[in-house]
C-alpha cells in the first residue's frame, strides 16, 4: 500500500511487460463492509457455507489470501503425498514466460488441544517457467510443517489425519489430499 519512492519505476516495468508480477495479498480482500471479517485461515464451525440466505451467499473473499496476478496462466495437478513429501506439478499453460508463487496449505482434522484453521499455509516457492514449461514443485511434510504451538507454549504435532493442498492461493477449489501422519 505504500511503496516507495522507487514505485513509479517498478510500476513502470510491470505496466510494460519487462518483468512479469509475482507478489501475492498478505489478506483477504471482502466484497464489503457486510462480509468482515473475512479472512482465510478461520476456525471450522458449523455455519453453512452455501445457501439462499445473504450471509451464505457471499461467505468468500473478493480477492482471497495468497491471490496475485502474472502476465501467463499456471495449471496445477492434483497434490500427491508420497514418503513425507506432499508434490505437484505446475505448469505455464499460457504464452509468456513467468514466475508462479507456488502456495502450501494443511487443514488438521481432529486437533486434541481444540480447533486448527480450516486452511493454514505453511509453505511457499516461487517458481518461473517458459511456456508450455512444467515443474514439480515439493514440500517436505514434518514437525515444523504440520506442528503447532500449544497453550504452554511447547511446539507440539499431533498424529492423525491431515489435508494437504499445493495450490495458487487459500480460496483455490482444487481437492485436497488426506494422509494420516504417525
Amino acid at each position: 500500500w505504500q511503496p516507495g519512492c522507487e514505485a513509479g519505476n517498478g510500476l513502470a516495468d510491470l505496466l510494460l511487460g519487462k518483468c512479469s508480477p509475482s507478489a501475492r495479498l498478505t489478506m483477504s480482500v471482502p466484497y464489503g463492509v457486510g462480509h468482515v471479517p473475512c479472512f482465510y485461515n478461520r476456525a471450522p464451525t458449523g455455519r453453512p457455507q452455501h445457501g439462499n440466505y445473504q450471509d451464505a451467499v457471499m461467505r468468500g473473499a473478493r480477492y482471497p489470501f495468497g491471490f496475485g496476478l502474472t502476465y501467463s496462466k499456471f495449471s496445477y495437478s492434483p497434490t500427491v503425498v508420497a514418503d513425507r513429501t506432499a508434490k505437484a506439478t505446475v505448469t505455464n499453460v499460457g504464452n509468456r514466460e513467468a514466475t508462479e508463487t507456488v502456495q502450501l496449505y494443511i487443514r488438521q482434522k481432529v486437533c486434541r488441544a481444540g480447533w486448527r484453521p480450516v486452511r493454514e499455509l505453511r509453505g511457499f516457492r516461487k517458481v518461473t517457467l517458459r511456456p508450455g514449461a512444467s515443474a514439480e514443485v515439493s514440500f517436505a511434510l514434518g514437525d515444523h510443517v504440520l506442528g503447532y504451538t500449544d497453550r504452554a507454549g511447547r511446539r507440539v504435532c499431533d498424529c492423525g489425519e491431515y489435508e494437504v493442498w499445493i495450490v495458487p492461493n487459500a480460496a483455490s477449489d482444487v481437492a485436497g489430499t488426506s494422509f494420516a501422519w504417525k
